[in-house]
């Protein structure tokens, strides 16, 4: 998913798409694919994008070439949710997804292979990792066999200042097209419609990886990707 604009990084993302700032030697983009590349192997590797998208073209067109990238242009934003079915109509696959301002370990990227093969790959699976109450902007309860009971999103009022819980870590995999999804009008975001949809169901499981990773939505959290990795 690289098709945000990255107003809270702004005025870098003025001339720089967020997923194309440079950590050191590689674009935030450019080393998920590489590491993903690594851990999975030649999949096809879908990219949307909607601001700039001549930067996207000119910052990946010296992968090597048998590196499979597709883009899907979104003049308009269509929004995660859209993207996804749009992807999975066009190729009906097993999908993976995630957002392209993720700054993870080499580790946190294994893991996540590990989990999908103890799943078999086929289970619809969100990935969270612990943190603080006060800190969450989402919360994730599943039961003893990982399932998803219940999902939250927004600001939640904790019962002491040390009370933890899981949050949604804006990874997601989903073997196959979901069906009825049932968009709410102007949500077109995965946490709005599908993985609603799926925990209502009982059809989605969640996995907690707590390895390095930084999600750079803020200039601290920038500092902190570049300073960590």
């Amino acid at each position: 998913m690289a098709a945000g604009k990255g107003t809270r990084l702004k005025p870098i993302t003025l001339e720089t798409p967020k997923p194309l700032i440079k950590l050191r030697d590689e674009t935030i983009l450019g080393r998920l694919l590489r590491q993903f590349r690594e851990v999975f192997g030649s999949q096809t590797y879908w990219v949307n994008i909607s601001s700039m998208p001549e930067k996207f073209i000119d910052a990946l067109k010296t992968i090597d070439p048998e590196f499979s990238i597709k883009f899907i242009w979104e003049p308009l934003l269509l929004g995660s949710a859209l993207t996804t079915d749009t992807v999975m109509s066009i190729s009906p696959k097993p999908l993976l997804v995630l957002h392209s301002d993720l700054v993870l370990s080499d580790e946190y990227v294994k893991r996540i292979k590990d989990v999908l093969q103890l799943t078999r790959y086929q289970r619809n699976l969100i990935v969270c990792h612990t943190k603080l109450l006060k800190h969450a902007r989402s919360s994730l309860l599943f039961d003893k066999n990982f399932k998803v009971f219940e999902f939250i999103e927004g600001s939640l009022t904790p019962d002491n200042e040390q009370t933890h819980t899981n949050v949604n870590s804006g990874i997601y995999y989903f073997p196959s097209r979901i069906k009825n999804i049932g968009f709410i009008p102007r949500e077109t975001e995965l946490t709005k419609c599908q993985i609603p949809l799926l925990v209502k169901s009982g059809e989605i499981y969640a996995s907690t990886i707590d390895e390095m990773r930084v999600s750079v939505d803020s200039f601290e959290a920038l500092e902190k990707a570049r300073a960590s990795f």
